[in-house]
């Protein structure tokens, strides 16, 4: 279980857990960007990291067609609450 903010390198706030409340999900196997997946496997419970993800890793050649522009990197500020190991 995460908390995280998603912004573009302007500083600009895309996402952020403060909206809808920490997410949870299984490395490697969810559909999320796969940057985030390497992000995790480095990091603990209650560590905190800013990573800044390529476009590639990230949302790629179309963005996310809301709040993140095509061929973008974003930086992902994330807080582990909690790791479940299966």
């Amino acid at each position: 279980m995460v908390d995280f903010e998603i912004s573009l390198l302007d500083g600009s706030v895309c996402y952020s857990s403060k909206e809808n409340g920490p997410e949870s999900f299984i490395v490697e196997r969810a559909d999320i960007e796969s940057g985030l997946h390497e992000a995790m496997q480095l990091m603990c419970t209650d560590d905190k990291a800013k990573f800044i993800l390529p476009s590639r890793m990230a949302h790629g050649l179309i963005g996310d067609e809301e709040k993140i522009p095509p061929l973008t990197p974003v930086v992902y500020d994330i807080h582990v609450i909690q790791i479940e190991h299966p």
